[in-house]
């Protein structure tokens, strides 16, 4: 039976710097800090960095960018997802400085992580980059640049032409917010068996609201202040989807994500489980296509067997897909 690395409860050996709002972080084995980063919004982010305990040379970076939700990127004590359990084995056992960019409002940052938009909550990860580049724990030769979520899709643009080692991409994006959008909503209705003619029927319906939305032709309320039909395939509110204002979303649907990635010419490890509904294949295979064009072979694609949004699959996560960002890791910084 393949191994897992389990949910379970740890404690931390090293005493977290304090910086205000600074969060408390359960890792271990590692030398750990705050640093602050202020973006060109004018908002100061605060950073953990980790390197591992006991090192005195500079050494390979990896920035790890927040997904879409406003919750910290301090490690809990229990109860990790699978994005969680990765971003741990990264902290403690990659061997490489670890940086966290905390968003808006989040661990101690500035602003307001459900106000603020997707230009400003990408202004302070482009803030986290240049600050950990500059680092004195950092080797120069660039950062490996990682994600989960929303947040793997934009890393080209959190990098923005500068020096990079790798990207690793997990459970993101690259097609229109809009395509990815209808696909989710889809796949949604399908595992909770609804039927088909009613599925045939939503979507239209979504069709319709997501693409008026958010190519900018109004907010969801104004639309269905029209056309009260869509308001069956709402489940927003007046200024908010997921947690996060409209205009972030809107922002997000304006990118031209293909045209970022393929002007990648690192190597790039794209991570998708194939029982995540919210992100699909598609996407982790364009992205492997665009940096392979540039540079055969340095786009990877990993399957997750039975991995769902987190990478998670029966309770843990798979020690070939720990394994499998060793080696990726390791071929980049060599």
């Amino acid at each position: 039976m393949t191994n897992r690395i389990a949910l379970v409860a740890f404690s931390a050996s090293i005493a977290a710097v304090s910086v205000a709002g600074a969060p408390q972080d359960a890792v271990t084995f590692v030398e750990r800090r705050v640093v602050q980063a202020r973006s060109e919004s004018g908002l100061l982010h605060n950073m953990i960095v980790t390197r591992p305990q006991g090192a005195s040379e500079r050494l390979p970076a990896i920035l790890f960018v927040p997904w879409l939700n406003c919750d910290s990127l301090a490690i809990p004590e229990s109860g990790l997802h699978g994005a969680q359990i990765i971003l741990r084995y990264l902290i403690e056992q990659s061997g490489m400085v670890v940086g966290r960019i905390e968003k808006p409002g989040v661990g101690g940052s500035d602003g307001d992580c459900t106000r603020v938009d997707f230009e400003t909550e990408l202004a302070g990860f482009r803030a986290g980059f240049d600050r950990l580049s500059a680092d004195e724990w950092v080797a120069p030769g660039g950062l490996i640049v990682a994600a989960q979520s929303y947040s793997g899709g934009v890393l080209p643009l959190v990098a923005r032409g500068h020096p990079v080692r790798g990207y690793l991409v997990m459970s993101s994006w690259v097609r229109t917010w809009l395509e990815r959008l209808l696909e989710f909503e889809r796949r949604r209705m399908s595992a909770s068996n609804v039927p088909l003619d009613e599925l045939a029927e939503r979507m239209r319906r979504y069709s319709e609201l997501y693409g008026q939305y958010l190519n900018g032709h109004g907010s969801p309320a104004e639309l269905i202040a029209v056309q009260p039909r869509l308001a069956a395939v709402w489940d927003g509110t007046e200024t908010h989807q997921y947690g996060r204002i409209l205009r972030f979303f809107q922002q997000l649907q304006s990118l031209n994500l293909e045209a970022e990635w393929a002007k990648v010419q690192v190597p790039t490890l794209a991570m998708w489980g194939d029982e995540d509904l919210a992100m699909h294949r598609v996407d982790h295979e364009r992205i492997v296509e665009l940096v392979s064009r540039n540079r055969p072979g340095a786009g990877q694609l990993f399957i997750v067997k039975g991995g769902d949004h987190s990478l998670m699959a029966h309770g843990g996560v798979a020690d070939d897909v720990i394994r499998a960002i060793a080696a990726w890791l390791k071929h980049v910084v060599t």
